[in-house]
């Protein structure tokens, strides 16, 4: 997860959720490539 974390320089209390959930759908699109 840090890996991950240190691609969003943007990072809020607030859309610190949405951010992770972000990188999530990134994660599943780039792992079904």
């Amino acid at each position: 997860m840090d890996t991950v974390l240190t691609n969003f320089p943007l990072f809020c209390l607030k859309c610190k959720e949405e951010s992770l959930i972000d990188a999530k759908k990134f994660i599943v699109k780039d792992a079904r490539r």
